[in-house]
């Protein structure tokens, strides 16, 4: 399955975007989680999975699309009613993302067509020339042959063994098993007011941003913090790290409030 992507990115690089991506989308539709019948994070999580939400975002609209959706202040997406105490989009906002898909690859082929039409490059020179470009709408998409839409190789059947198997319901079900068995876990506590007190150790601007996955993340995060007066001095895309000037932990603390909102997950520093 992995073999048949068509992109240049390493496949298992793009299967454990995948999983962050579910991580993703459970953490950002619980900014709408008061419009579900669901009491706990637990019943949460598998209402969603039920529902088949996760299947939908994977399958309507690729992942990256699906990252900036949901982040508060942007498109108003909400939940209704489905059968048998289920939840669903309602039909305009599924409307309004599949146009989203549609105009971005539509932007995609665009570029493509200019450069080899009007600047005579190769579809690989104009993938090397356009490569910032492409990236944020995915490359794989600008290759795509006109009607064609993308589609979730995870959530197709694939024949293993002589049986069909998908690869996605199993990553859905193994990821919310694991968030609901490890919420015992968890305890929420209120931190009181912080102080405005300087930082002056470097370990204190360190943190992490595990689903920090491509070049708009990282523009996105970088543009986020560099308007709070953070200046970003080192961002990883591999190891997650980052490292910016924070000048007061009362700063900081404001910062990751905003990273959050954005729909990131932030690991303070230990």
């Amino acid at each position: 399955m992995l073999e048949a992507t068509t992109t240049d990115v390493e496949p298992l690089e793009i299967f454990r975007i995948g999983v962050e991506a579910t991580a993703r989308t459970l953490v950002q539709h619980a900014y709408i989680a008061g419009q579900t019948p669901y009491g706990t994070p637990a019943e949460f999580a598998r209402g969603l999975r039920d529902s088949g939400i996760f299947a939908v975002v994977a399958g309507t609209w690729y992942w990256e699309l699906q990252a900036s959706t949901f982040r508060r202040g942007m498109i108003p997406v909400s939940f209704v009613p489905g059968p048998g105490g289920t939840v669903r989009y309602p039909p305009e906002a599924v409307a309004m993302l599949r146009a989203m898909k549609e105009a971005t690859i539509a932007e995609a082929h665009a570029v493509m067509a200019r450069a080899i039409t009007e600047e005579k490059l190769t579809v690989a020179e104009a993938v090397q020339r356009y490569y910032h470009d492409l990236d944020q709408i995915a490359k794989q998409y600008a290759l795509l042959p006109e009607g064609d839409q993308p589609r979730c190789l995870a959530l197709m059947t694939h024949p293993v063994g002589g049986q069909r198997f998908s690869v996605q319901p199993r990553v859905i079900d193994a990821y919310v098993e694991t968030f609901a068995r490890l919420l015992p876990l968890v305890r929420i506590t209120l931190l009181p007011g912080l102080p405005e007190e300087d930082i002056t150790d470097p370990h204190e601007r360190t943190f992490h941003i595990p689903d920090m996955n491509c070049k708009h993340c990282r523009a996105t995060i970088t543009a986020l913090l560099e308007s709070m007066q953070a200046p970003v001095a080192e961002m990883d895309p591999v190891t997650k790290r980052v490292v910016a000037g924070f000048r007061t932990v009362a700063a900081r603390e404001r910062a990751f409030d905003a990273i959050r909102d954005a729909g990131y997950t932030v690991v303070p520093p230990r």
